[in-house]
């Protein structure tokens, strides 16, 4: 049977590692097993990733779950996802039973031509939006204003439907609009900041670690047949250096992706780390006004408030320019 085995290492820094270990067994003539062969992965960055990506996921269907309009993604036709506000329009108990219908089926014969329109990106209808009739579960029409927008999720493209609900008077238009506009704005953010970190570890890994080990190669190989002991000893202490620099710098890719301390000791220690490694030349421009928090916050408000002070670092570091930097973090009602 293959070997497959997914486990987490402590590090001797104390940073926990993902490994992934595959392989198999090698049999003689006679099925008796010989030996295993295979291989072992470090995969956290790629863990760490995936969870990034979950608790956008997670972002975005709580932001969606608040708008006052049915929202819905599809892939050809079909709801893929459903807030509750659609599954209240059309009459569905539930959002998860709206998903896996196809919206069509929703929609009065009449205005299907309209929706293949929409759908297809060319709308007929004023500011991109097209009227059209739906119909409930019960089989009751309603009028309603349907707007649609591909955007890129992962490796492909789904279509986002936003559904305004014209037989509410109260309805204000240009809000609804905003809300759009806003939701399209953070769909993107979203995965461009997901891109721009892989392209960053990306860069780092290829031009710093790589050239590291690049070096490494070198120097071992120039050892080869090397009979004087004291220019050996030299080449050793060589590779014994690169090696030390090689470890700084994967336990530094390690700690931005997500510092021990934040766990461990919480937001504070974590921001003053932070402080600490970005401007370890210029202390004397941050001003820091960290009071102690009462308790500490969820993980996930933790994970927020570091990544919001993280970028915002490094952005000051590449752009601003700035004399002074002040950061402060306290807890209101």
């Amino acid at each position: 049977h293959p070997l497959a085995c997914d486990y987490r290492v402590q590090w001797a820094d104390g940073s926990v590692r993902h490994l992934q270990e595959r392989g198999e067994r090698v049999l003689d003539d006679t099925g008796r097993p010989l030996l295993l062969r295979g291989s072992v992965q470090d995969v956290t960055e790629r863990q760490v990733l995936l969870q990034q990506l979950e608790e956008r996921e997670e972002r975005f269907r709580s932001l969606v779950g608040l708008l006052p309009d049915g929202v819905a993604v599809l892939e050809a036709d079909v709801i893929r996802y459903a807030n509750t506000m659609l599954a209240r329009l059309f009459g569905f108990s539930s959002a998860r039973l709206a998903e896996g219908r196809r919206l069509r089926d929703l929609v009065s014969d009449g205005a299907q031509p309209r929706l293949a329109r929409l759908l297809a990106g060319r709308p007929s209808g004023d500011g991109g939006f097209v009227p059209m009739t739906l119909r409930r579960l019960d089989g009751s029409p309603f009028e309603a204003e349907l707007g649609a927008r591909t955007v890129r999720l992962g490796a492909g493209e789904v279509v986002l439907v936003v559904i305004h609900d014209l037989s509410e008077p109260n309805r204000i238009r240009a809000e609804l609009e905003r809300s759009h506009a806003e939701l399209q704005a953070l769909t993107g953010r979203m995965f461009s900041v997901q891109e721009e970190e892989r392209r960053r570890l990306s860069r780092e890994l290829h031009d710093d670690v790589g050239q590291a080990i690049t070096a490494i190669k070198l120097v071992a190989d120039s050892l080869r047949g090397v009979d004087d002991p004291i220019q050996r000893g030299q080449g050793i202490d060589d590779l014994g250096a690169i090696a030390d620099e090689t470890i700084g710098k994967l336990r530094d890719l390690s700690m931005l992706l997500r510092p021990p301390q934040l766990d461990a000791l919480g937001l504070e220690s974590a921001l003053r780390w932070q402080v600490d490694t970005l401007f370890r030349d210029r202390s004397e421009a941050v001003q820091l006004d960290i009071q102690p928090l009462p308790q500490r916050a969820p993980p996930e408000v933790e994970l927020a408030c570091f990544r919001i002070a993280q970028e915002g670092l490094t952005n000051v570091l590449r752009h601003a320019r700035a004399s002074a930097v002040r950061i402060s973090l306290a807890q209101q009602d």
